[in-house]
């Protein structure tokens, strides 16, 4: 369980690190604070995702405004009604369809505190400029 834990830690940094050596150094500090909203989902007594017993909740994020990549995790309290942690990979749940999931981990404990961490690119949505 420890060593479990120790490895997300360390996944979590090794991406943080990457974002930030992926910065051009002339960029001077591109490197921000961001917040978008997320739907975290509830769980069903099956182990499956469900709109049931979800809620809203800011995504709090590293951003850099040079690529548009990011890196960050948000937390909350949802309905867990298969009693049992549960853990799944690759999902989204940002509201925002301009936001691009590489990869995440969202895990719910039997009492239904969730935690979703997601690292990936937001994208221009057909604005002229570069990432929002």
């Amino acid at each position: 369980m420890k060593s479990r834990y120790f490895h997300k830690v360390r996944v979590a940094i090794l991406i943080v690190a990457c974002l930030a050596m992926s910065t051009p150094s002339w960029a001077g500090s591109p490197i921000v604070k961001a917040t978008f909203g997320v739907y975290l989902e509830g769980v069903d007594k099956h182990g499956c995702l469900t709109d049931c017993g979800g809620q809203c909740d800011p995504f709090c994020a590293i951003l850099n405004t040079c690529t548009g990549g990011f890196v960050g995790s948000a937390k909350g309290c949802v309905a867990n009604c298969s009693c049992r942690p549960e853990c799944y990979l690759c999902v989204n749940f940002f509201q925002n369809c301009c936001i691009n999931v590489a990869a995440s981990v969202y895990t719910v404990t039997s009492k239904g505190s969730a935690c979703y961490v997601a690292v990936g690119c937001v994208s221009c949505c057909g604005n002229s400029g570069g990432p929002a």
